[in-house]
């Protein structure tokens, strides 16, 4: 892409269709680019979880396995490696989805209450 916009801006104008690629090559490239992070940031919390499980010798089956390797959600990972600090086993670490638990969730003042 970097070649093809070398090239395109070495003419003193470019056409419209040449103009609408541009566009969408940026647009592309944009897209490839954030999925890219998406990804690296899934896999880093995924080794993390993992790393956490291996150290504190919670043994995870290949369906716990699985279920790490599937999951596409950086909330739920991140709540399953605070949860590995912590947890008895590998799948108390992996419970449920990424909503909150009521005791994870920030408790709520009273109308009217002192902060």
């Amino acid at each position: 892409m970097v070649e093809l916009q070398r090239q395109l801006a070495g003419q003193a104008s470019l056409t419209p269709e040449e103009q609408e690629l541009s566009a969408n090559m940026r647009t592309i490239w944009d897209d490839a680019r954030d999925e890219g992070r998406n990804e690296g940031r899934l896999d880093g919390l995924r080794s993390s979880l993992r790393r956490v499980l291996t150290a504190r010798k919670l043994a995870a089956t290949p369906a716990d396995e699985a279920k790490i390797d599937t999951c596409t959600d950086a909330l739920t990972l991140e709540r399953w490696l605070d949860l590995a600090l912590t947890a008895t086993t590998a799948a108390a670490a992996l419970r449920g989805k990424g909503a909150r638990t009521q005791r994870q969730a920030k408790p709520r003042r009273r109308s009217g209450a002192p902060a």
